[in-house]
């Protein structure tokens, strides 16, 4: 089982337009196309940071990574894990697209693995993620945090 993660920017017109809604519409639609390549994952949004997770065969991944890298909804798309999962299994087995809405309660977690405050200030300079961090982050909010 391949996963990517990647980090972007919301674009400044995402922004201005009503982002929760933008959100749900980013849902919709991956939900449908994702069922249908056997693409699973989850997104994670703070507000202007996008971390998302995606999980299925390498080529479909991939694939759909490049379409994501081209949508003018968001910008500066930095891929932070390329690999098969250990034991070939899936994250988000039975999500085809799960989401949370980075909110205040979930930043002293977020801080623990993720130097988010870094990424979402410091947008030019290379941030680096430790991927078991990046992987335990998706743990938690997967099962519960």
């Amino acid at each position: 089982m391949y996963q990517l993660v990647y980090l972007s920017f919301a674009s400044k017109s995402f922004l201005a337009d009503d982002p929760e809604s933008g959100v749900d519409s980013i849902l919709q639609v991956a939900r449908v196309k994702n069922k249908d390549l056997g693409i699973t994952g989850m997104l994670l949004f703070n507000g202007v940071v996008f971390i998302q997770m995606l999980e299925g065969d390498k080529e479909e991944v991939e694939k759909l990574y490049a379409k994501i890298e081209e949508d003018p909804r968001h910008s500066k798309a930095k891929v932070l894990i390329r690999q098969n999962s250990k034991f070939g299994e899936r994250y988000f087995e039975d999500w085809t697209m799960g989401y949370r809405k980075v909110e205040k309660k979930d930043i002293k977690l977020i801080e623990t693995l993720v130097p988010w405050q870094d990424v979402s200030e410091v947008s030019q300079k290379d941030v680096i993620i430790p991927k078991l961090n990046l992987m335990e982050l998706f743990k938690q909010f997967r099962y519960g945090a």
